[in-house]
């Protein structure tokens, strides 16, 4: 007489799989997800449009306030732009983030130019208010700067419609 596989002593029956392998592998190509992970996709998908002005004003804010302590601190001048591009990035990163799939690209990028504009024009206001102020506010921008405030709000659109995609 001949013992079952599950009645041979020693042995452990194993336990059968929830699912077959295969269809764990679909799933993670797309194929379906478990709740969990349908869950958290859709969540970092949706977005909204005060959830990206909320996200781009703090990059825009931060930004600003490097580029006032680096303008106003350091004295740098010529790496203002660097400083600009980045806070057009940042920018464009945190809109995207905040908006998702909830506002078209056209839409977005405009929004994180504008914010990224914004956010380098209001830090030259605040070098000028904390430097320059014997001087009117386009006065000090072309004796300090020259030529240089233009390029900063050129580079921080360009690095803001970049880092919004």
């Amino acid at each position: 007489m001949t013992q079952s596989p599950a009645e041979t002593p020693g042995e452990r029956p194993r336990p059968l799989l929830e699912h077959a392998p295969s269809e764990r592998l679909a799933r993670r190509a797309g194929g379906g997800a478990p709740a969990a992970e349908a869950a958290e996709s859709e969540t970092s998908a949706v977005g909204s449009t005060a959830r990206s002005l909320c996200l781009g004003l703090g990059a825009g804010a931060a930004g600003a306030a490097v580029h006032v302590a680096a303008a106003t601190l350091l004295l740098w001048t010529g790496a203002l732009l660097a400083v600009s591009l980045l806070i057009g990035i940042t920018v464009g990163l945190a809109v995207a983030t905040g908006a998702g799939r909830s506002l078209r690209p056209v839409v977005r990028r405009a929004l994180a130019v504008a914010l990224a504009v914004a956010a380098v024009t209001i830090a030259v206001g605040v070098d000028w208010a904390l430097s320059g102020r014997f001087l009117g506010p386009l006065d000090y921008a072309a004796q300090v700067y020259g030529v240089l405030v233009p390029l900063q709000v050129v580079l921080a659109a360009a690095g803001a419609g970049a880092g919004s995609r």
